[in-house]
């Protein structure tokens, strides 16, 4: 069965070429990097699973939801040890490996920083395409640090998804104790919107305040809405501002002549009388 064999959705890292599959039931493999989650986390994690060439086929953050491919789905990844001669990279149609970031010790799926978004449903309806079904044919998961089903039989023979410390010839004990159900759930939910999404936008809330019915200032026994009122308001404001700014113009204009007619008075020359006979009677005497 032709799968999907790049995720559009997923960032492409390096574009390896992996191997050919030696085939078998289809089935999916999960790791955790042993790793913070997080962004900066998220690109060094998968920088250094290139760099030190045991790359999976995808690299998850279930904190931001970030996806990254390395080589096609249908190709082997190079993140398990063989089991003896049995490549383990290769068993099945499809093997396809994730790493997420996050420890097996606390596994990702019940932390506070599980937010599986559209990369995570992309990625599982990939792993859906290839036939693989919802189920761990060797159980539930194990906790970490704890004992591992390793069976050979169960591995070679069932599709399905696999923990790390599932597979023989391996002996980490990752991702975990990750829920199931809570993977199959992530895989079909969607977004659930926030609470601020539940709340009118600002624009809303101001066009219902704005349309609200007031009586009107200029008409006894009608309304108006508030914005036309408003504006009835503004536009009294503005006239009002308009006559008394002239108002106050015009009483300055006629301050500054009267206070520019009184200088000029005290500025102009005043007249001498001269008793001119007085004068001459007093030079007389002398």
């Amino acid at each position: 069965m032709a799968g999907t064999r790049w995720i559009a959705e997923a960032e492409q890292i390096g574009r390896v070429t992996g191997g050919t599959m030696d085939g078998g039931p289809p089935r999916v493999v999960w790791h955790t990097v042993e790793s913070p989650t997080g962004a900066p986390m998220w690109r060094s994690m998968a920088d250094y699973l290139l760099r030190e060439q045991v790359w999976p086929h995808l690299v998850y953050d279930p904190e931001t939801d970030a996806l990254g491919q390395y080589c096609a789905l249908d190709q082997s990844a190079r993140a398990l040890r063989n089991d003896g001669s049995t490549r383990s990279n290769r068993v099945g149609e499809v093997c396809i490996q994730i790493e997420v970031l996050g420890r097996a010790a606390a596994p990702f799926t019940e932390q506070g920083s599980w937010h599986p978004g559209p990369n995570y449903r992309a990625m599982m309806r990939a792993i859906r395409s290839w036939g693989i079904p919802d189920r761990f044919p060797m159980g539930p998961p194990p906790a970490y640090p704890g004992g591992s089903r390793r069976d050979r039989a169960v591995w070679l023979g069932q599709a399905g998804h696999y923990c790390h410390a599932n597979i023989p010839g391996n002996d980490h004990g990752d991702p975990g104790a990750i829920r199931p159900e809570r993977l199959w759930a992530a895989a079909t939910a969607t977004t659930p919107p926030t609470q601020e999404d539940d709340m009118p936008s600002a624009r809303e809330v101001a066009a219902e305040v704005w349309g609200f019915e007031l009586p009107d200032p200029s008409r006894p026994g009608l309304t108006r809405t508030a914005g036309s009122v408003q504006q009835w308001r503004d536009d009294v404001e503005v006239r009002t501002r308009a006559v008394v700014t002239a108002a106050v113009e015009g009483a300055a204009a006629t301050l500054g002549a009267r206070i520019d007619a009184v200088a000029a008075r005290v500025a102009a020359p005043v007249p001498v009388q001269v008793d001119a006979a007085g004068v001459a009677a007093a030079l007389a005497a002398d």
